[in-house]
């Protein structure tokens, strides 16, 4: 799957939101884990066609992070 790291910069006002997005995220991959495989094909999808979009949107802005 590649690169799948969550970046929580120093000193950020939303970091207790992002630890929640994180929990969920966790919850809904074992959950689509263990109930059924075709919603965890479709999530990595989506995650997959997120990273693409984000990569050439870097890569037009002159790849800058």
């Amino acid at each position: 799957m590649g690169d799948f790291r969550f970046y929580i910069p120093h000193k950020n006002p939303n970091i207790n939101l992002i630890i929640i997005l994180n929990f969920i995220l966790i919850l809904i991959l074992i959950f689509s884990f263990f109930q059924n495989t075709s919603i965890f094909l479709i999530f990595t999808k989506f995650l997959r066609i997120l990273y693409a979009t984000k990569k050439s949107h870097n890569f037009r802005n002159g790849g800058g992070v």
